[in-house]
């Protein structure tokens, strides 16, 4: 067991040196390209550091908690302060907005379809009304016309007939005129 241990502790430190070889090889490259005043600078500015420095700024984040946790439930909620906020206003806003236009549409297309139904039912009700009154008037409509075209017969005869009585009225006039007045008188009268 101590065998063991002791092995792992130098398994350890070899992998160690060999990282910090390299890195030291990747620093070397560093200063090689960038030269020894701007690596002072970046050091200064904070943009280098060195890896001890680095794995501490590493180590001071703090591991990301479950938001579920399986055997209690939901616990707790980790979330930095504002983001649910953020995510109801970029998320959960449009698509309400989107799925009140859409509740919006789909009334008013209820509405036009009632209206569209109602009268439908209208039609469909008149209708047999409808198709009946044309039935009579198809059996109706020859009689009617029948009906028209004697009246209209009659009253050619009854303008004959007046045309022959008026012709008859002319002839009786004549013959009154003529007795009454006849034509020697009629010249004697002009003549006064």
């Amino acid at each position: 067991m101590k065998k063991e241990k002791k092995n792992k502790r130098k398994n350890l430190k070899k992998k160690r040196t060999k990282k910090l070889s390299v890195h030291s090889q990747m620093g070397n490259e560093i200063v090689k390209t960038l030269g020894k005043d701007t690596v002072k600078k970046l050091k200064q500015m904070g943009v280098l550091t060195s890896k001890g420095e680095f794995e501490k700024q590493v180590d001071q984040i703090p591991p990301i908690k479950r938001l579920w946790d399986p055997e209690t439930g939901n616990k707790e909620l980790v979330l930095p302060k504002g983001t649910l906020y953020e995510l109801f206003c970029s998320y959960c806003l449009p698509f309400l907005f989107y799925k009140q236009t859409i509740l919006v549409n789909r009334d008013l297309l209820m509405k036009h379809t009632d209206m569209v139904a109602t009268k439908l039912e209208m039609i469909q009700s008149s209708m047999p009304k409808a198709v009946d009154t044309m039935r009579k008037l198809h059996v109706e409509m020859p009689k009617q016309l029948q009906l028209t075209m004697s009246s209209v017969e009659t009253l050619k005869k009854r303008v004959e007939i007046m045309k022959e009585n008026i012709s008859k009225l002319e002839q009786f006039n004549e013959k009154l005129l003529k007795i009454i007045d006849p034509p020697s008188t009629t010249s004697s009268l002009s003549l006064m």
